[in-house]
Order: C-alpha cells, then structure tokens, then sequence
C-alpha cells in the first residue's frame, strides 16, 4: 500500500522555501522533520515518521514530475473525496462522485452556460489536483 504523507502548515511552508531556494536535500528533511505518515510504520521507533526513502520519492513527485506509481509515498490531505452530496433541482440530494459531478456539469451546458460550466469543471479539477 502507497503511503500519504501530511504535512504541518509550518512543514508545507519550509518545503516550498527549500524548492525554491534550489535545496532538495533541506526540502526532505522539511518532510521527515514534520510530516506525519499514514499508513504508520509499525516497525520503526517513531512510526509515523516518513522515513529518507517516502521523503525523497514524495518530494520527487510533488515537485519534480515524478511517476507517483513508483513512489514509495505521496504528500498529500489526510483525506480524500470520494462522493458528494448535491442538491440537483427537479431531483432533490444527489449522491455522485467527482467523475459523475463533472458529467453532470456537461450535461447541464445548455442551461448554465459555459462560462458556468467551466468554472464548474475547474472546481471539480481542484479537487482532484488537491488530493494528489
């Protein structure tokens, strides 16, 4: 199973700074410093701490285009969006997940409009950038 790993506020701002200033290596050890990874790693002292490896592979993956299939770990939200509940009119609450939100969407082109629309997609495309 992939790994997740979150990162504090304070951990997601001293990994930007390090990427930015060209310092991978600083970057990783921002990661392993404050990051928490799930699932824990029972077999280690301090379970929950990425280790060099999930650092390296998550900083690979957000930052420098890397394939997440290969990744040990990912930097990610401590949870994912799997379904919505939305209100359709005619319908009432609808359960659908991201996929069906965004074919919905389509389907309501005529009558939203695309400018609407595309805002609409762009939202459901944020979601899904998001929890990458």
């Amino acid at each position: 199973m992939k790994k997740r790993i979150t990162l504090t506020f304070e951990g997601q701002r001293l990994v930007k700074e390090a990427i930015d200033a060209g310092k991978k290596i600083q970057a990783i050890k921002a990661v392993r410093t404050h990051g928490k990874m799930y699932p824990a790693d029972e077999s280690r002292d301090n379970p929950h701490r990425p280790g060099l490896r999930e650092a390296k592979h998550a900083i690979d993956v957000k930052y420098f285009d890397a394939d997440p299939r290969d990744a040990a770990a990912t930097i990610g939200p401590t949870f994912t969006v799997k379904k919505m509940v939305v209100e359709v009119g005619g319908e009432g609450n609808v359960e659908i997940d991201i996929d069906e939100l965004q074919l919905r969407f389509l389907q309501e082109l005529k009558s939203l409009g695309l400018d609407q629309v595309q805002h609409l997609l762009e939202l459901t495309e944020f979601i899904r950038d998001w929890q990458r």
